[in-house]
């Protein structure tokens, strides 16, 4: 474990992005990190917005990095629990991310995955914990 976690990448990495249509946010953010030699993320997913970020535990599986967060939805029929699995790809100083839910036939495939590149500030969890205005990435 200690190998794979002097490898680990820290720093923000986003595909978070804005509409200029409709001012909508879209996109994958995190936030990887080391706590008490644990590899964790927080994450965000921007769908329309980015309203709420998730701290998790981050598993190194067969080159790839593994999480997953729960997302609690209230609609007229009642709430729901959406899980989130991502699985990132390291692809030079980036990742490629792509999403599944359990449950789901088959994860999105690597063509269509998010291009997380490097950031040195936040944005989509900087919308996430102060629900402002973004700025330029």
């Amino acid at each position: 474990m200690a190998a794979q976690a002097t490898a680990f990448p820290e720093g923000i990495f986003s595909s978070v992005h804005e509409s200029r249509e409709t001012g909508d946010l879209g996109g994958l953010e995190l936030r990887l990190f080391r706590s008490d030699e644990r590899l964790m993320a927080e994450v965000v997913l921007c769908e329309g917005w980015c309203n709420v970020s998730h701290i998790v535990p981050v598993r190194l599986v067969d080159g790839r990095y593994r999480l997953r967060f729960v997302e609690h939805y209230e609609g007229s029929g009642g709430g729901d629990d959406l899980i989130t699995e991502v699985e990132l790809l390291p692809a030079g100083n980036a990742f490629r991310a792509r999403l599944s839910s359990p449950g789901q036939a088959e994860a999105s495939s690597w063509d269509d995955a998010f291009r997380l590149r490097p950031l040195k500030q936040p944005y989509g969890l900087a919308v996430a914990h102060h629900g402002g205005e973004p700025g330029t990435p």
